[in-house]
Protein backbone atom coordinates (compact mmCIF):
# COMPACT_ATOMS: atom_id res chain seq x y z
CA UNK A 1 0.00 0.00 0.00
CA UNK A 2 2.79 2.42 0.86
CA UNK A 3 4.57 1.55 -2.36
CA UNK A 4 1.55 2.36 -4.50
CA UNK A 5 0.95 5.60 -2.61
CA UNK A 6 4.54 6.71 -3.27
CA UNK A 7 4.30 5.62 -6.86
CA UNK A 8 1.06 7.55 -7.37
CA UNK A 9 2.47 10.66 -5.70
CA UNK A 10 5.61 10.52 -7.84
CA UNK A 11 3.54 9.93 -10.96
CA UNK A 12 1.28 12.86 -10.07
CA UNK A 13 4.32 15.05 -9.33
CA UNK A 14 5.93 14.03 -12.66
CA UNK A 15 2.75 14.83 -14.59
CA UNK A 16 2.49 18.16 -12.77
CA UNK A 17 6.07 19.04 -13.72
CA UNK A 18 5.38 18.19 -17.37
CA UNK A 19 2.19 20.26 -17.41
CA UNK A 20 3.85 23.25 -15.74
CA UNK A 21 6.79 23.05 -18.15
CA UNK A 22 4.43 23.02 -21.14
CA UNK A 23 2.51 25.97 -19.73
CA UNK A 24 5.77 27.83 -19.13
CA UNK A 25 6.88 27.30 -22.71
CA UNK A 26 3.63 27.41 -24.68
CA UNK A 27 1.07 29.08 -22.38
CA UNK A 28 -0.62 32.42 -22.87
CA UNK A 29 2.14 34.12 -20.87
CA UNK A 30 4.89 31.66 -21.74
CA UNK A 31 8.18 32.10 -23.52
CA UNK A 32 6.67 32.02 -26.99
CA UNK A 33 4.27 34.80 -26.04
CA UNK A 34 7.19 36.86 -24.73
CA UNK A 35 9.12 36.36 -27.96
CA UNK A 36 6.05 37.38 -29.98
CA UNK A 37 5.55 40.47 -27.80
CA UNK A 38 9.19 41.49 -28.19
CA UNK A 39 8.95 41.20 -31.99
CA UNK A 40 5.81 43.32 -31.92
CA UNK A 41 7.58 45.85 -29.72
CA UNK A 42 10.47 46.14 -32.21
CA UNK A 43 8.00 46.56 -35.09
CA UNK A 44 6.09 49.25 -33.23
CA UNK A 45 9.31 51.07 -32.29
CA UNK A 46 10.24 51.16 -35.99
CA UNK A 47 6.77 52.47 -36.84
CA UNK A 48 7.13 55.19 -34.18
CA UNK A 49 10.42 56.28 -35.76
CA UNK A 50 8.76 56.51 -39.18
CA UNK A 51 5.89 58.56 -37.77
CA UNK A 52 8.28 60.89 -35.96
CA UNK A 53 10.09 61.44 -39.27
CA UNK A 54 6.78 62.26 -40.96
CA UNK A 55 5.91 64.70 -38.17
CA UNK A 56 9.24 66.47 -38.65
CA UNK A 57 8.57 66.74 -42.38
CA UNK A 58 5.16 68.28 -41.72
CA UNK A 59 6.64 70.69 -39.18
CA UNK A 60 9.27 71.72 -41.74
CA UNK A 61 6.53 72.32 -44.30
CA UNK A 62 4.53 74.41 -41.83
CA UNK A 63 7.58 76.52 -41.03
CA UNK A 64 8.24 76.99 -44.75
CA UNK A 65 4.64 78.12 -45.24
CA UNK A 66 4.95 80.63 -42.41
CA UNK A 67 8.30 82.01 -43.57
CA UNK A 68 7.96 82.01 -47.35
CA UNK A 69 4.86 83.38 -49.11
CA UNK A 70 5.79 81.41 -52.24
CA UNK A 71 4.40 78.22 -50.68
CA UNK A 72 1.09 79.89 -49.84
CA UNK A 73 0.76 81.17 -53.39
CA UNK A 74 1.71 77.79 -54.83
CA UNK A 75 -0.98 76.04 -52.77
CA UNK A 76 -3.57 78.66 -53.72
CA UNK A 77 -2.78 78.28 -57.41
CA UNK A 78 -2.51 74.48 -57.55
CA UNK A 79 -5.04 73.27 -54.99
CA UNK A 80 -7.60 76.06 -54.90
CA UNK A 81 -7.27 77.06 -58.60
CA UNK A 82 -6.84 80.72 -57.74
CA UNK A 83 -5.10 83.35 -59.82
CA UNK A 84 -4.04 86.94 -59.48
CA UNK A 85 -6.00 89.70 -61.21
CA UNK A 86 -3.32 90.26 -63.82
CA UNK A 87 -2.95 86.53 -64.65
CA UNK A 88 -4.59 85.07 -67.71
CA UNK A 89 -6.30 81.75 -67.05
CA UNK A 90 -6.59 79.13 -69.80
CA UNK A 91 -8.93 76.21 -69.34
CA UNK A 92 -7.90 73.07 -71.13
CA UNK A 93 -10.81 70.73 -71.43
Amino acid sequence: MVLTKRFLLRLFFGIEIVILTLMYLFGAQGLQALVRIRKENVRLAFEVQELEFQVKEVETTVIAWEMNPFYKEKAARENLHMARKQDKVYLIG
